[in-house]
């Protein structure tokens, strides 16, 4: 089956850390066909000199002259995929040499997977590590789905048609990727995640901070109002999930944050 990577860039990146992302897609056991870069509005020198580096014939640039957020860029750089099975990379996310082979085999093992993911381990700036597992199995995932997210977005693997028969993604400001699972889900679409490491993520000081204050949770409670619009959730578990993100993202301090989500979401390596 024919595979395309499809990665979005816009100025915030960090150059260097997207020369090792390119470094990590060229180091693959089972190479990608072809690789989907969507500019996202203008980019900084040092972007543009990372571009010009790994630039070659399977390497297709897609340039918005505005930047126009994740959930639209990545609607533009599915256009021109032309593969049946699309990787989403994102710009600072380093994937496993091992990590395409690995979710091409389980695509090529059953027909009927629309999307494979996996885990993650997140590096923190006092260099510990810990793993973001996520459920196997597909009822597993679609049970989690009422809750959060059960992806680490920026390791999944899926079919073209499946991604285009749920419309695409929301262009929306923020939580693109979950709308989408829902949307997959509401198709009946089937789902796996490899119970392996297939991304390895760096965080910062900000990381946890960045998950909250109310603005934070305008945006989740938005994604909850789209989860019970398409059927996922009941009133009862919307009213649930809102609550728990009120408490988590608005009344916890940001020490507290950080030790909800290592002793909750995230386990130690």
């Amino acid at each position: 089956m024919k595979l395309s990577v499809l990665l979005c860039v816009y100025c915030k990146n960090d150059p260097e850390r997207l020369d090792a992302v390119f470094r990590s897609m060229e180091r693959q056991t089972r190479p990608a066909d072809e690789t989907v870069v969507v500019c996202d509005g203008a980019l900084t020198d040092g972007i543009e000199k990372v571009l010009e580096a790994h630039a070659n014939e399977t390497v297709k640039l897609v340039r918005s002259e505005k930047n126009v957020g994740r959930g639209a860029a990545r609607n533009m750089g599915i256009k021109e995929c032309c593969g049946e099975l699309i990787a989403i990379c994102d710009a600072d996310d380093i994937s496993v040499p091992q990590r395409f082979e690995l979710q091409l085999e389980r695509f090529e093992n059953d027909g009927s997977l629309a999307v494979v993911g996996g885990w993650c381990s997140e590096r923190g700036d006092d260099d510990s590590v810990r793993v973001r597992r996520v459920p196997e199995s597909d009822g597993e995932i679609k049970k989690m789905l009422r809750v959060r997210c059960p992806f680490n977005n920026m390791t999944v693997m899926m079919r073209k048609s499946a991604l285009l028969k749920a419309g695409g993604y929301e262009e929306v400001n923020s939580g693109e990727d979950y709308i989408m699972w829902a949307s997959m889900a509401s198709n009946s679409e089937k789902s796996e995640n490899i119970p392996q490491v297939l991304c390895c993520v760096e965080t910062d000081s900000t990381f946890y901070k960045r998950r909250g204050g109310m603005e934070y949770f305008r945006r989740e409670r938005f994604m909850m109002k789209r989860l019970l619009e398409k059927g996922i959730i009941g009133r009862t578990r919307y009213l649930i999930n809102v609550t728990q993100r009120f408490f988590v993202q608005v009344c916890l301090p940001n020490g507290l944050r950080r030790l909800f989500y290592r002793a909750v979401i995230r386990s130690k390596d």
